[in-house]
């Protein structure tokens, strides 16, 4: 029954995080785990993600955020996961994305966005996905 992260009990070499089935409400910056590969934040509350959230995860693989209660993506949000191949993005209330959203994700190969409210979805969005 988690309802924020606790950064300062995750030592900087862990690789993966299991925060599932939690409460959840805000994410706070994982600058501190350098070396984390998989992170699963999926059935929250989180509504919210900011540029700095994941800033410092430039080898994290996968991101599982599925059913939380996030209503749209920002611009940069995912800007520092360079790494990053797999994005669980489903059953949030997501309804447009902007078109430079997932841009800086070079290496995304599965982008997961079912169950979501989409209304906007500019194709630019998808441009650099293999």
């Amino acid at each position: 029954n988690l309802t924020h992260v606790p950064i300062d009990s995750i030592t900087p070499d862990t690789h993966t995080l299991r925060l599932s089935d939690n409460k959840i409400t805000h994410l706070g910056s994982f600058n501190t785990t350098p070396e984390m590969r998989y992170l699963f934040i999926n059935n929250n509350k989180v509504a919210t993600m900011l540029p700095e959230t994941f800033k410092g995860l430039h080898v994290l693989l996968y991101l599982d955020m599925d059913r939380n209660e996030i209503l749209s993506l920002r611009q940069l949000t995912f800007s520092a996961l360079q790494a990053l191949s797999n994005l669980i993005l489903s059953n949030n209330y997501i309804s447009h994305i902007l078109e430079n959203t997932f841009n800086s994700l070079a290496n995304l190969e599965y982008l997961e966005l079912s169950g979501n409210c989409l209304s906007l979805f500019p194709m630019q969005a998808i441009k650099i996905i293999p």
